[in-house]
């Protein structure tokens, strides 16, 4: 029973993270209404910025995480002023191909300038083990779930109590009603694309403390990501957090219960029972 509890605490931290990352997705497809097939790719991104910061100015990857904020942030947006505005002028097939394209892009651009090896950070500030409560967390996990929730926190009072927040979740709602009562939609969509990138750069930041860093490490986390956006209803933030937890356990559970190549195919089971029962989303329209 203790094993299943372990199980259970881990999916949470790691649910925690996938939360942060799909929020990033959830925010640019509600305001932009594209599908952005190289968000993993701006994680992988910002893991780079946390790793090179680390290795070569001895900068701790949770303090990097402001830079990787401040770099996604800026290419975000200027990824979206470049390429995507021009992307929304075509069909969906296009922009479908144009994100993808982008994904590629920066996956492969990363392979030519830093080669394909995979990379680990050893020592940092959070790389050992903690025991609570009679149960064992990786410090790295446990502070990288806290983080996200507070950014999570930030994220959500920023949509709720702040102007361009409330501006932003206008555009998500109704766009034309928007752009009717002055809100400038194109600013909207750079701000969305923008925070969006950020958010998923803070990620790269604190999963630098755990995970490997490689060019092509964004590809999985992008379809948690995709799973987590779809289980709370395409574009709604409000679900996102749960969804991640679902994604999070699920994985840990199925891999200590059955074998851990069964992760990753149970929550794309489960997922795809979810959406034939309710293809809306879990929490669309509540």
């Amino acid at each position: 029973m203790s094993m299943i509890v372990q199980a259970i605490l881990t999916g949470i931290i790691m649910g925690c993270i996938f939360s942060l990352i799909a929020t990033g997705l959830a925010l640019i497809w509600g305001v932009v209404e594209i599908v952005n097939f190289a968000h993993g790719s701006f994680m992988m991104l910002g893991m780079y910025i946390a790793y090179f910061t680390s290795t070569l100015l001895g900068i701790d990857p949770v303090l990097s995480i402001p830079l990787c904020a401040g770099v996604l942030f800026l290419w975000g947006s200027a990824s979206y002023k470049i390429i995507v505005t021009r992307l929304l002028k075509g069909k969906l097939l296009m922009q479908i191909f144009g994100t993808f394209g982008l994904m590629l892009a920066m996956d492969y651009g990363a392979m030519a300038l830093w080669s394909p090896n995979y990379r680990v950070l050893e020592n940092t500030w959070f790389s050992g083990s903690i025991k609570i409560g009679g149960y064992y967390f990786g410090e790295g996990q446990l502070i990288a779930s806290f983080v996200s929730l507070i950014i999570l926190g930030l994220v959500a009072i920023f949509l709720l109590y702040t102007k361009t927040g409330k501006a932003l979740r206008a555009s998500a709602d109704d766009k034309v009603a928007a752009v009717t009562v002055g809100i400038d939609s194109e600013k909207m969509y750079t701000y969305a694309w923008g925070i969006g990138s950020a958010c998923v750069g803070v990620a790269g930041a604190l999963m630098t403390n755990f995970f490997y860093v490689h060019p092509q490490v964004g590809a999985i986390f992008t379809f948690f990501a995709f799973i987590c956006v779809a289980l709370a209803g395409f574009g709604r933030i409000k679900g996102i957090i749960v969804a991640g937890l679902m994604v999070g356990v699920i994985r840990s559970i199925s891999g200590f219960m059955v074998a851990p190549w069964t992760k990753d195919v149970a929550v794309f089971v489960i997922f795809i029972i979810i959406l034939l029962l309710r293809p809306q989303g879990l929490f669309m329209g509540k």
